[in-house]
């Protein structure tokens, strides 16, 4: 939770890409993760979270940068009601660095820009219960565009 907080402190004073120095920036994004999740019945399931980035670049010139950036997704929770002691809970989480190339058009006082790089996502679910629990992870590099 306090990581969290923290996360969020810092993004809320890097709402919007703000100079550090003459070419440095930094930039911050925060919004509502919704996984899609089967909940079978007797199954109770939490699917939104909060999803937080936060990132560095450098900028080249008035049309082109790098930014490298780090994110987390949050996590989704099934809680199965198996009869006690034994009823398990499944946490899925969602996290991972990024690394793109900006192309800027300015446009007076404003700005478009378009995005292509590779983002690096690892994902695990891990399953929790009185007798025991396992964990599962995955992960891969994805093209990262928009």
């Amino acid at each position: 939770m306090k990581r969290r907080l923290a996360g969020l402190a810092l993004v809320t004073l890097c709402t919007v890409s703000l100079p550090a120095a003459a070419q440095w920036c930094v930039a911050g994004d925060l919004g509502s993760v919704r996984y899609t999740l089967t909940c079978n019945s007797g199954a109770s399931c939490d699917n939104a979270d909060a999803g937080v980035r936060i990132g560095g670049g450098y900028q080249l010139n008035r049309y082109l940068a790098f930014e490298l950036s780090t994110f987390d997704f949050g996590s989704a929770t099934i809680r199965y009601r198996d009869p006690p002691p034994d009823g398990s809970i499944d946490t899925i989480s969602v996290s991972g660095i990024g690394w793109s190339v900006l192309a800027i058009l300015p446009i007076e006082r404003f700005s478009k820009y378009g995005r292509m790089g590779f983002g690096r996502v690892e994902s695990s679910r891990v399953n929790s219960m009185a007798s025991g629990g396992n964990t599962h992870g995955d992960s891969e590099t994805r093209l990262l565009f928009g």
